[in-house]
């Protein structure tokens, strides 16, 4: 049986705070934002979501979801796509005026995709279901919906410091306002899912493919 979830508005910048959290906690994107700033991250606008995904496939070497499905989970969700800008340095003896217009998404070193997921989202993603090239609107939740877990969707860095940054966002989250949720992850390729292990999540062995899974819950007993 579904349960009717019920929307919340939040306040502009609303943050839960550690003595306010609840088993039943509501997604809001600021918080994810204020927990991935400090390491350079930004939310990115809906007209950066194209640069956004070119850097993304850039930096992981293949076909990702389409940018519509980018796009339309970032406008549900308020907060899916996260960018890290870094402008490269210009090549020695190389002029402003001379210098040609750099590719689209060429100063994005980092992109991470976090999904907030509906109880239908989280029960897709454990029988496989979930399709991960095109999340349904049903299986993902809209600022102030209830939220049991969510699913760090893509994690992508170029470089060293850029993917550091991106295991210290993702450890933020983590460990952050939102640790009563459950957490799950892909780790498609080797280093993914050396990331994963990193990060304390396990293999599950069943549902998405590569799937990975942390309830901090717990380990708190």
């Amino acid at each position: 049986m579904t349960a009717t979830l019920r929307r919340r508005p939040l306040e502009s910048g609303e943050l839960l705070r550690p003595e306010g959290r609840s088993s039943n906690p509501v997604w809001n994107p600021d918080i994810a934002l204020a927990e991935c700033a400090p390491f350079g991250f930004q939310r990115a606008t809906m007209d950066q979501i194209p640069e956004a995904h070119a850097a993304a496939e850039s930096i992981m070497g293949m076909k990702l979801a389409p940018i519509s499905a980018f796009a339309n989970t970032h406008q549900r969700t308020g907060g899916t796509v996260f960018i890290l800008r870094e402008r490269p340095k210009a090549a020695a003896g190389e002029t402003a005026a001379g210098a040609p217009p750099p590719a689209p998404g060429s100063d994005i070193s980092a992109v991470v995709l976090l999904l907030p997921l509906s109880p239908a989202g989280e029960e897709d993603m454990r029988s496989g279901e979930f399709n991960t090239y095109d999340p349904q609107p049903k299986q993902t939740c809209a600022p102030g919906d209830p939220f049991p877990a969510m699913y760090v969707w893509l994690y992508a860095g170029r470089g060293m410091r850029a993917r550091l940054n991106v295991l210290r966002a993702c450890v933020a989250w983590r460990d952050g306002e939102y640790t009563q949720v459950k957490c799950y992850g892909r780790g498609a390729s080797p280093e993914g899912a050396h990331a994963m292990e990193h990060l304390g999540f396990h293999r599950l062995g069943f549902g998405v493919p590569d799937l990975f899974f942390i309830d901090k819950r717990a380990e708190r007993g």
